[in-house]
Protein backbone atom coordinates (compact mmCIF):
# COMPACT_ATOMS: atom_id res chain seq x y z
CA UNK A 1 0.00 0.00 0.00
CA UNK A 2 1.77 2.97 -1.00
CA UNK A 3 0.99 5.89 0.19
CA UNK A 4 2.02 9.63 0.61
CA UNK A 5 1.48 11.39 4.07
CA UNK A 6 0.35 15.62 3.50
CA UNK A 7 0.70 17.12 7.02
CA UNK A 8 -2.07 19.62 6.86
CA UNK A 9 -3.57 20.89 3.90
CA UNK A 10 -6.07 23.88 2.28
CA UNK A 11 -9.71 23.71 1.18
CA UNK A 12 -8.48 24.60 -2.05
CA UNK A 13 -4.80 25.93 -3.89
CA UNK A 14 -1.00 24.15 -4.42
CA UNK A 15 -1.61 21.95 -1.16
CA UNK A 16 -4.86 20.74 -2.03
CA UNK A 17 -4.55 20.21 -5.67
CA UNK A 18 -1.24 18.21 -4.51
CA UNK A 19 -3.08 15.70 -2.82
CA UNK A 20 -5.49 15.63 -5.58
CA UNK A 21 -2.76 14.48 -7.71
CA UNK A 22 -1.32 11.79 -5.54
CA UNK A 23 -4.64 10.47 -5.96
CA UNK A 24 -4.82 10.36 -9.20
CA UNK A 25 -1.57 8.21 -8.94
CA UNK A 26 -2.78 5.78 -7.37
CA UNK A 27 -1.33 6.29 -4.28
CA UNK A 28 -2.89 5.85 -0.80
CA UNK A 29 -3.40 9.58 0.93
CA UNK A 30 -3.49 10.07 4.66
CA UNK A 31 -4.21 14.14 5.66
CA UNK A 32 -2.42 14.87 8.99
CA UNK A 33 -4.84 17.67 10.24
CA UNK A 34 -5.90 19.90 12.87
CA UNK A 35 -8.86 21.12 11.47
CA UNK A 36 -11.75 19.45 12.65
CA UNK A 37 -14.33 21.38 10.36
CA UNK A 38 -12.36 18.83 7.84
CA UNK A 39 -13.67 15.69 9.12
CA UNK A 40 -17.11 16.96 9.51
CA UNK A 41 -17.08 17.29 6.07
CA UNK A 42 -15.41 14.58 5.17
CA UNK A 43 -17.69 13.96 1.48
CA UNK A 44 -15.93 17.12 0.35
CA UNK A 45 -12.50 15.10 0.02
CA UNK A 46 -13.32 11.83 -1.27
CA UNK A 47 -10.06 11.96 -2.64
CA UNK A 48 -8.57 11.26 1.19
CA UNK A 49 -8.20 7.75 1.81
CA UNK A 50 -7.71 8.64 5.62
CA UNK A 51 -7.84 11.48 7.70
CA UNK A 52 -6.06 11.73 11.24
CA UNK A 53 -7.16 14.76 13.59
CA UNK A 54 -4.85 16.22 15.84
CA UNK A 55 -5.30 18.75 18.80
CA UNK A 56 -2.26 19.95 17.99
CA UNK A 57 0.51 18.43 15.62
CA UNK A 58 3.87 18.10 17.20
CA UNK A 59 6.74 16.01 15.94
CA UNK A 60 6.70 13.39 18.54
CA UNK A 61 2.60 12.99 17.66
CA UNK A 62 3.56 12.94 13.99
CA UNK A 63 6.02 10.20 14.19
CA UNK A 64 3.68 8.03 16.38
CA UNK A 65 1.08 8.04 13.62
CA UNK A 66 3.74 7.57 10.85
CA UNK A 67 4.77 4.88 13.00
CA UNK A 68 0.97 2.88 13.70
CA UNK A 69 0.58 3.62 9.47
CA UNK A 70 3.42 1.40 9.03
CA UNK A 71 2.22 -1.11 11.24
CA UNK A 72 -0.69 -1.37 9.19
CA UNK A 73 1.53 -2.39 6.57
CA UNK A 74 1.36 1.03 4.19
CA UNK A 75 4.57 2.20 2.87
CA UNK A 76 5.38 5.75 2.96
CA UNK A 77 6.87 7.07 0.01
CA UNK A 78 6.77 10.73 0.86
CA UNK A 79 5.87 13.17 3.47
CA UNK A 80 4.87 16.24 2.39
CA UNK A 81 3.54 19.51 3.08
CA UNK A 82 2.55 22.90 1.62
CA UNK A 83 1.44 24.48 4.55
CA UNK A 84 3.66 26.91 7.23
CA UNK A 85 4.90 25.69 10.07
CA UNK A 86 5.20 22.32 8.31
CA UNK A 87 7.03 22.61 5.43
CA UNK A 88 10.54 21.75 7.18
CA UNK A 89 9.55 19.47 9.06
CA UNK A 90 7.71 16.96 6.19
CA UNK A 91 10.58 17.83 4.60
CA UNK A 92 13.11 16.79 7.10
CA UNK A 93 10.50 13.39 8.18
CA UNK A 94 10.83 12.54 4.30
CA UNK A 95 14.63 12.88 3.96
CA UNK A 96 14.41 10.71 7.21
CA UNK A 97 12.03 8.12 6.57
CA UNK A 98 11.78 7.90 2.84
CA UNK A 99 15.10 8.13 1.92
CA UNK A 100 13.97 11.61 -0.09
CA UNK A 101 16.63 14.97 -0.88
CA UNK A 102 14.69 17.60 -0.50
CA UNK A 103 16.77 20.95 1.07
CA UNK A 104 15.43 21.12 4.33
CA UNK A 105 17.75 24.11 5.91
CA UNK A 106 16.49 26.17 2.33
CA UNK A 107 12.62 25.45 3.70
CA UNK A 108 13.21 26.33 6.70
CA UNK A 109 14.72 29.64 5.92
CA UNK A 110 11.53 30.54 3.91
CA UNK A 111 9.60 29.55 7.13
CA UNK A 112 10.96 32.46 8.76
CA UNK A 113 10.68 35.95 6.58
CA UNK A 114 13.92 37.38 8.65
CA UNK A 115 15.91 34.01 8.04
CA UNK A 116 14.50 34.51 4.47
CA UNK A 117 16.17 37.69 3.76
CA UNK A 118 19.53 37.73 5.34
CA UNK A 119 19.63 34.05 3.18
CA UNK A 120 19.21 36.68 0.77
CA UNK A 121 20.44 39.44 1.53
CA UNK A 122 23.17 39.53 -1.28
CA UNK A 123 20.69 39.64 -4.10
CA UNK A 124 19.88 43.20 -5.73
CA UNK A 125 16.17 42.45 -5.86
CA UNK A 126 16.05 42.01 -2.32
CA UNK A 127 14.61 45.20 -0.49
CA UNK A 128 16.63 47.04 1.97
CA UNK A 129 15.38 45.94 5.94
CA UNK A 130 16.34 45.57 9.06
CA UNK A 131 15.08 44.19 12.32
CA UNK A 132 13.93 44.71 15.88
CA UNK A 133 14.99 42.36 18.21
CA UNK A 134 12.40 41.96 21.28
CA UNK A 135 14.60 43.15 23.94
CA UNK A 136 15.63 46.35 22.51
CA UNK A 137 15.18 50.12 23.65
CA UNK A 138 12.03 50.77 21.25
CA UNK A 139 12.56 54.59 21.94
CA UNK A 140 15.74 54.29 20.89
CA UNK A 141 15.44 51.96 17.72
CA UNK A 142 11.94 54.88 17.03
CA UNK A 143 14.42 57.72 16.72
CA UNK A 144 17.33 56.12 14.44
CA UNK A 145 17.31 56.84 10.69
CA UNK A 146 13.97 55.26 8.59
CA UNK A 147 13.63 55.64 5.26
CA UNK A 148 9.86 55.99 5.32
CA UNK A 149 7.33 54.41 4.70
CA UNK A 150 7.74 50.92 5.73
CA UNK A 151 6.47 47.89 5.64
CA UNK A 152 6.57 46.20 9.14
CA UNK A 153 5.63 42.19 9.75
CA UNK A 154 6.00 39.30 12.06
CA UNK A 155 8.50 36.69 10.70
CA UNK A 156 6.52 33.69 11.74
CA UNK A 157 3.27 34.76 10.65
CA UNK A 158 1.44 33.09 7.21
CA UNK A 159 -0.93 33.91 4.64
CA UNK A 160 -0.25 38.21 5.09
CA UNK A 161 -1.34 38.07 8.70
CA UNK A 162 0.33 40.88 10.83
CA UNK A 163 1.38 42.69 7.58
CA UNK A 164 1.33 46.40 8.50
CA UNK A 165 2.26 50.18 6.43
CA UNK A 166 3.60 52.72 8.81
CA UNK A 167 4.21 56.47 7.08
CA UNK A 168 5.53 57.97 10.16
CA UNK A 169 7.66 57.37 13.80
CA UNK A 170 4.49 57.05 15.16
CA UNK A 171 3.01 54.71 13.28
CA UNK A 172 6.19 52.72 13.60
CA UNK A 173 5.92 52.83 17.57
CA UNK A 174 2.30 51.99 17.81
CA UNK A 175 2.39 49.01 15.60
CA UNK A 176 5.67 47.79 17.12
CA UNK A 177 4.17 48.02 20.81
CA UNK A 178 1.34 46.30 19.24
CA UNK A 179 3.46 43.11 17.91
CA UNK A 180 5.26 43.12 21.61
CA UNK A 181 2.00 42.95 23.32
CA UNK A 182 1.02 39.85 21.63
CA UNK A 183 4.00 37.88 20.57
CA UNK A 184 6.39 39.51 23.36
CA UNK A 185 9.57 37.35 22.16
CA UNK A 186 9.22 37.22 18.57
CA UNK A 187 11.53 39.99 16.38
CA UNK A 188 9.82 42.43 14.45
CA UNK A 189 10.75 42.84 10.31
CA UNK A 190 11.20 46.18 8.85
CA UNK A 191 11.53 46.13 5.26
CA UNK A 192 11.72 49.24 2.74
CA UNK A 193 8.12 49.99 1.12
CA UNK A 194 7.94 48.19 -2.89
CA UNK A 195 5.50 50.16 -4.69
CA UNK A 196 3.56 47.91 -7.64
CA UNK A 197 1.80 45.28 -8.73
CA UNK A 198 2.60 41.98 -6.23
CA UNK A 199 2.90 38.09 -7.36
CA UNK A 200 3.37 35.02 -6.11
CA UNK A 201 5.92 32.71 -8.14
CA UNK A 202 5.52 29.06 -7.36
CA UNK A 203 9.31 27.34 -8.05
CA UNK A 204 10.55 24.42 -8.04
CA UNK A 205 14.37 23.65 -8.02
CA UNK A 206 15.93 20.44 -8.93
CA UNK A 207 19.55 19.62 -9.77
CA UNK A 208 20.07 23.45 -9.93
CA UNK A 209 17.66 23.78 -12.48
CA UNK A 210 14.70 26.26 -11.75
CA UNK A 211 11.04 25.35 -13.12
CA UNK A 212 8.41 28.21 -12.83
CA UNK A 213 5.29 25.59 -11.81
CA UNK A 214 2.64 28.81 -11.04
CA UNK A 215 2.46 32.28 -11.13
CA UNK A 216 -0.64 34.25 -9.28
Amino acid sequence: METIIFIETTKSGSSREAVKTAARLGFITVLFTEKKRFLKRRKEFPDITQMIHFDKMTEDLIRTEISQLQIQGKIINAIISFVDPFVSLAAQLSNELCKSNISVEALRNMEDKTATRKALKENPTTPKFEVYQPMANITDFINKEHSFPLIVKLPLSKASRDVYLVENKYELRKTIKKFLKIYPDQQILLEEYLDGPQYLVEVLVHNGKINIVAIF
